[in-house]
């Protein structure tokens, strides 16, 4: 099948660039966002409430000036920032080791398949009561289990997890054959890497005896760190399964060991590897 750049029917992304304008870039998710393109300088919406989406996505609307250039964008963004963890891979096989590619992307090496359950939607929140938490790579590459979080957490994650779940280099270990897995986070609407996260993020990297950029004993990523810094930013709980390597860096991050079962109610009869041990912090066996 031939790669469509632009899958959708907005004028094209350099229009709105001349525009000054911001892409309503959720329209090309399909199936996960409404857009809608008005033309002669009027959005009609019949008086309706337009509701927000109860998923990821939103609603949008581009308006065009008669000669059909793009005019103002609407937008009427989804309030899915929030979400209870539910079971969700990275990918469909047991991961034995994890690391990144000298490129930049997530380099696993991977076991036997291991059964996905199906992609059942998560229960809705209490915004005002929750705890917010999130999650650095090491929990996305153990796999999202809600047996592993607190009942009470509502989950929200970085645009830089968004990215590494993107694309993922892997080798399957029995026949040492390398694949490339392709991922889509469909929980929530990722928090953007936006000028208060870059902010807390150089904080991290500065004002210490060490860069945690330069310091391999602390096993963290680049995308730790903003991962790291996005929680500070919203005073979030970090779960990592490696809380060591986050110990000292200023601003501190709070961290919680992801892998002790914290809700009972959510045990699954299905078989997890341990993350501890897919990231070489416990010896297998």
């Amino acid at each position: 099948m031939t790669f469509v750049k632009v899958p959708d029917d907005l004028p094209q992304p350099q229009a709105y660039l001349r525009a000054g304008l911001p892409r309503p870039e959720i329209s090309t998710v399909s199936g996960r966002a409404r857009h809608h393109i008005a033309s002669n300088r009027a959005i009609d919406i019949n008086g309706r409430e337009l509701p927000r989406e109860a998923t990821p996505g939103g609603v949008s609307f581009t308006r065009t000036d008669d000669a059909g250039h793009p005019d103002s964008v609407l937008f009427l963004l989804s309030d899915q920032y929030l979400s209870r963890p539910a079971r969700r891979r990275l990918v469909e096989e047991e991961v034995i080791e994890a690391g990144h590619h000298p490129n930049g992307p997530l380099l696993l090496r991977t076991g036997r398949q291991v059964a996905s359950p199906p992609r059942l939607p998560a229960a809705p929140v209490d915004a005002t009561a929750d705890r917010i938490v999130t999650f650095d790579t090491s929990v996305l590459v153990a796999g999202i289990d809600p047996a592993l979080f607190r009942p009470d957490d509502a989950l929200f994650i970085s645009a830089m997890l968004y990215l590494e779940q993107a694309v993922t280099l892997g080798n399957e270990a029995a026949r040492d054959e390398d694949y490339t897995a392709y991922g889509h986070w469909d929980l929530t609407t990722p928090v953007p890497i936006d000028h208060y996260v870059t902010r807390v993020y150089q904080e991290l990297c500065s004002g210490g005896s060490r860069n945690p950029m330069r310091d391999l004993e602390r096993d963290l990523h680049r995308t730790d760190l903003v991962c790291a810094a996005t929680a500070i930013l919203y005073d979030a709980t970090l779960y990592t399964t490696h809380p060591d390597s986050y110990k000292g860096l200023s601003p501190h991050v709070r961290t919680l060991t992801y892998g002790p079962v914290r809700n009972k109610a959510a045990l699954t009869p299905e078989p997890r590897p341990d993350p501890l041990v897919v990231f070489g912090l416990r010896p297998p066996g």
